[in-house]
Formats: C-alpha cells, structure tokens, sequence
C-alpha cells in the first residue's frame, strides 16, 4: 500500500487545466494546448495507478500458491476498494486545484483599469460582418464563451473515466464510490467562471457599442453609392461636404 500511496501522492500537485500561457493565443491554440494537458494528465495518472496495482498484485500472487491465492481474493478485493477511495480523495486535491487555476486564468483581469498593465492572453479580430452589416469580434463572444466552459465539460467527462481501473490478472472489481463532490466543485467553478466573463464581456460590448456609429458608413457600397448619394444631382456643397467630414471621422478611428 506504500508504494500505492506513494503514486497518489506524488499526484497531488497535479492539474489537469492550467492558468494560461506565456505568449498570446487565439481560442482554437487555447482549447487545444488546455485539452492536450488534461488529457496527457489524465493518461499519465490513470496508466500510473494501473501499473502500480499491477506490479503489487502479481508480485503478491507470485509469492502465493494457487490455493493461497483464492483465500486472498478477498483482500485483493479490499486493496481495490481501498485504492478506489485513496483515488477519490486525491482526485478532489487535484480537481479543487486544477479549476481554480483556470478561474484564476480569467479572475486576474477583473484588476482595476489602471493599476496595472495585464499581458493579453486571447487574440481577437475586430471585423466588419457583411452578413449581418455589424461589427463584431472574431471569435465572437458567443463562441468564446461556448468553447472555454468547454473545457469543464470535458475536464468532468474525464474525471468519469479514471476510477474505472481495470485489473484482468484477477477477477475482481472495486465497490463503486461516489465521485460526485468531484463534479460539485467543477458545477462550483463554472457557475463563478460564468460570472467572471460577464463581467469581461461588458467591456467587449462597450468596445463594440462605441463604435457602432461606423456601421453605416462601413456598410455603404463604395461603388454604388456615389450615384446614389445625389441620384438627381440637385445636392449641395454643404452637403457633399458633410458626408466627407463623416468618411474622414471613420478613417480616422
């Protein structure tokens, strides 16, 4: 059971999301980078616990004749539901850490506007949409939104999986333990990310409202419109004169 114990242990600084990266990222780069560390995480800490029963099991059996052997099924049974209740109380250390590296991924730009200088982690496009004749963010904010509450999605689909350690060596199955405390703090942390991103997305929308004036002009067709502006030619220099004293405020921007 020491050697056992031992592998948890040196798990529990573990995490299965992180809290950002040194260089600047588009969402896609971000999701990916964060899915292939929770799910090399996962692989590394479900192989490692694997192994480890494996190894003390058979080197248990080796010892023992086949008689002997059917006396321990029981407590081959018990070391299995011993390590299935040692994984459920790590796995809360490691999920408690690892979601709130992710929130602090976000909580960090909530500081006070000027007082300090944050470096970015997202990368948007500012974009006129013709579809829709709007400005918008690339990704927008919906998708933003969908694709980084994600990754708690996911971080939980894979908590389901690691309790299931399969041993063919001997027939036996572990007693099931419940592993939703696990799922609690992860429903926890996203109600709270949820709050978090509101919060950021008020500025994006602000960002985008104070500049909603330039839609019309951005929408305009440049090829049509000069016909259309004065169709009958009977408009005036003033008025010619204001319409490009708008243009120029949008090339300016």
């Amino acid at each position: 059971m020491v050697s056992i114990w031992k592998v948890f242990h040196n798990q529990l600084t573990s995490t299965f999301l992180i809290d950002g990266f040194n260089e600047l990222l588009t969402l896609n780069d971000f999701v990916e980078k964060q899915e292939d560390q929770l799910k090399s995480t996962a692989k590394i800490f479900k192989g490692t616990i694997q192994e480890t029963l494996e190894n003390v099991i058979s080197s248990t059996m080796c010892e023992l004749t086949t008689q002997e052997q059917e006396k321990n099924h029981i407590k081959f049974q018990n070391l299995m539901n011993l390590t299935t209740r040692m994984l459920h109380t790590v796995l809360l250390t490691i999920v408690d850490n690892t979601v709130n590296n992710y929130l602090r991924l976000f909580d960090h730009f909530l500081i006070e506007e000027g007082k300090i200088f944050l470096t970015p982690q997202f990368t948007f496009d500012f974009a006129f949409v013709k579809d829709t004749n709007k400005l918008d963010l690339i990704p927008s904010i919906e998708v933003f939104n969908t694709r980084v509450l994600s990754l708690l999605v996911l971080l939980e689909d894979t908590l389901s999986d690691l309790p299931a350690v399969n041993l063919p060596i001997v027939d036996i199955e572990a007693k099931p333990v419940s592993f939703d405390d696990c799922n609690d703090i992860i429903h926890n942390a996203r109600d709270k990310l949820i709050v978090t991103l509101n919060t950021l997305y008020s500025f994006l929308n602000n960002f985008l409202d104070d500049r909603r004036h330039l839609e019309y002009v951005l929408s305009l067709n440049s090829e049509t419109y000069p016909v259309e502006f004065d169709e009958k030619g009977q408009r005036s220099l003033q008025d010619y004169k204001d319409k490009l004293a708008e243009f120029d405020r949008v090339l300016n921007v």
